[in-house]
């Protein structure tokens, strides 16, 4: 029956000028007192933002100031958290629409209550940051936010994440269980160090950053030499673990100071007799190919125009005499080719970074029913939407319905960049006590509904019959 046939029948929606960006319906479904949600529907770059809370909120209120006694809807299994804020709960087993997908039954029975801020099946905000490249670990990050957040009224659960780069072996360990190990190496000029890798709770499975061997961070800014520097330290590391017993091994390879395609750390692994039967998983924090590494990548690392061309020149070079080419494969750019050369030699498995942690740590299941996503880093931008941990996490927000903010150390991304992480407020934030305050913030306008100068504003309050 349409709308304008059942007198109770009430249809809101969110408009962002002259475009409908979230909309539903509620209506009595014939038994006494039900009332049944359907027609639920956001855009997507609005899903994490908020606006499908606001509508499911008002059709919520609407039935339940006429009296309904059970609110219920087919919920598209992977929109469930966005039900279960609401107070709704699942009411069957999941079962499949034709041409649509898996869907669970969500219901809502009296008595309501005024149901408080995030009641849903868990409650809170979960602070999901990266580290703070080279200033702040991610744990003290989220550290920092949560304690923020409480301050300013909700709950809180810390959930520091990676993306392939620094702070990836800490990030498995806390969500595999483990310990840290040390090995001699050699830095990205030589020289000698001890460097941390990690050995997961299974006692066969390595993790290592490149980046704490072979690392930009570990060179001053005046030693930077893309030409000069090499993976040899990684290498090293990868035939410690292997002589400490793993026969799994997961490279984080983000962050290096070289462009030399992997070339050193396969030579290292060479000279010292190889991994054997090693199974090997290269962690990607960029989706660029091999051959771009050195245009893309070369000038953070103290690359001029004549110095890129000839460290192209190389990675060419390189590809044409290994068993597979890299060139044109995603994420074969990594560590300045470092991920090329362990797959196109070794036979190295390439995986995001960023989806390989978040998978790890069992992300889809403790943002469910969250309030909020907050995530992190050191500076928002372009390259944040490129393979990198906010857009991994912004996607599993949107997906869930779950409103994204973000607490940065610096921001400079425009506001359409800021529309496709489909975020709801960024502020930023340069030392712990900062972060906490803007956690504190930022609960307080969850709590109220607002959102202050500081934040990207979106409307999502205003709601109207359709």
């Amino acid at each position: 029956m349409a709308a304008d046939e059942q007198p109770d029948a009430f249809a809101a929606g969110i408009s962002e000028g002259s475009e409908l960006i979230a909309v539903g319906l509620v209506a009595p479904d014939g038994e006494p007192g039900s009332w049944r949600i359907r027609g639920m529907a956001t855009a997507p770059r609005a899903r994490s933002a908020g606006a499908g809370t606001a509508v499911l909120d008002a059709l919520v209120e609407h039935a339940r100031q006429r009296g309904a006694a059970r609110i219920w809807c087919n919920a598209r299994t992977p929109a469930r958290s966005l039900y279960e804020r609401a107070g709704m709960r699942v009411a069957s087993e999941e079962f499949e629409l034709p041409q649509i997908g898996p869907h669970v039954v969500m219901e809502l029975t009296a008595p309501f209550g005024r149901r408080p801020l995030g009641a849903g099946a868990r409650a809170g905000v979960l602070v999901a940051p990266d580290a703070f490249k080279g200033t702040i670990g991610a744990p003290e990050v989220a550290a920092a936010i949560a304690e923020g957040v409480r301050s300013g009224g909700l709950a809180a659960e810390e959930c520091p994440v990676a993306d392939g780069g620094e702070g990836t072996v800490g990030v498995l360990l806390a969500a595999r269980g483990g310990a840290l190990q040390t090995a001699a190496s050699s830095d990205p000029l030589g020289r000698p160090l001890l460097a941390p890798w990690g050995l997961l709770s299974d006692g066969r499975t390595a993790v290592i950053e490149s980046a704490q061997a072979s690392g930009l961070a570990l060179l001053d800014p005046s030693e930077r030499d893309a030409e000069r520097s090499s993976t040899a330290g990684t290498g090293e590391l990868m035939l410690a673990a292997v002589a400490a017993g793993a026969s799994r091994i997961i490279v984080a390879v983000g962050g290096t100071a070289s462009t030399d395609g992997g070339a050193g750390a396969l030579a290292a692994i060479e000279n010292g007799g190889g991994l054997g039967d090693v199974e090997l998983v290269a962690l990607s924090d960029v989706e660029a190919p091999f051959e771009q590494a050195a245009a893309l990548f070369g000038p953070q690392k103290g690359a001029g125009a004549e110095s890129i061309s000839r460290l192209s020149q190389r990675l060419d070079e390189l590809a044409r005499t290994w068993p597979r080419d890299p060139r044109g494969v995603a994420m074969t750019g990594a560590g300045g080719g470092l991920a090329g050369g362990l797959w196109a030699v070794l036979g190295a498995q390439l995986c995001s970074g960023a989806e390989f942690v978040l998978d790890a740590l069992g992300f889809e299941e403790r943002m469910r029913g969250r309030i909020a996503v907050v995530i992190g880093e050191g500076r928002l931008d372009e390259q944040s939407l490129l393979g990198k941990i906010a857009g991994a996490v912004a996607r599993r927000a949107s997906a869930q319905q779950v409103p994204l903010h973000a607490i940065v150390g610096a921001n400079a991304l425009s506001g359409p960049g800021r529309d496709r992480l489909g975020l709801s407020s960024v502020r930023e934030a340069g030392d712990l006590v900062g972060l906490a305050r803007a956690g504190e913030s930022l609960a307080r306008e969850l709590s109220t509904g607002t959102l202050d100068d500081a934040g990207y504003q979106r409307e999502v309050t205003t709601l109207r019959r359709v």
